[in-house]
């Protein structure tokens, strides 16, 4: 039982270290962002307090992603779960902040049906024609966010999001990652469609 829990633990840390170092060299910052010819600015959704107040990481999130494309030009895809917008609607927060940030409002597209990182990007590729990507995160998820388009064949840089202070629930989300990173390595290997395909 020992062994069993032990090779448990052995391979999920191997595939964390695999991912995180396998990205690495695609993270950079907006201030060395000197390329023009990406498709997209890929923000990935988070919680709201309300739809004019995002939560402190999505509106870091929202933020880096506005300063991402200013530097570049890119139009911003804003990707989040709002299939049920009376109930959820991640994407109007995000649109509305950017906006009020400066954003034109034909400047931002909106994939409504970014359920999970792995179906963002599958969509980025096979919905919305993405070949090279902008993706912003915070720096905790940047590694998987960046491996799995990268799995999908998306050329990609990664810029973290990280510009507030966070509560003591981000040690949890360290932790929550780990797990992820194990789930969406499976899900890189079988690459499966996203959920909703169009």
């Amino acid at each position: 039982m020992f062994t069993a829990i032990l090779a448990v633990i052995v391979v999920v840390l191997m595939i964390n270290l695999y991912m995180i170092l396998s990205t690495v060299g695609n993270i950079t910052t907006v201030d060395k962002l000197t390329d023009d010819s990406y498709d997209y600015v890929v923000v990935l959704g988070a919680g709201y307090r309300d739809l004019d107040t995002p939560s402190l990481m999505l509106e870091d999130r929202i933020v880096r992603g506005v300063q991402a494309h200013d530097a570049t030009g890119t139009l911003i895809l804003m990707s989040g779960d709002s299939r049920y917008p009376d109930q959820h609607d991640e994407t109007t927060v995000m649109k509305r902040y950017a906006i009020k940030l400066g954003v034109k409002e034909e400047d931002i597209l909106c994939d409504n049906y970014g359920l999970s990182t792995y179906e963002t990007m599958w969509r980025a590729k096979n919905v919305y024609g993405a070949e090279k990507v902008i993706v912003i995160t915070q720096r905790f998820h940047l590694n998987r966010s960046v491996y799995i388009a990268k799995a999908l064949g998306l050329k990609v840089t990664g810029i973290s999001a990280d510009i507030q202070k966070y509560s003591v629930a981000k040690i949890w989300y360290n932790i929550r990652e780990m797990a992820a990173r194990v789930k969406d390595f499976g899900y890189c290997l079988m690459k499966p469609e996203a959920t909703f395909t169009e």
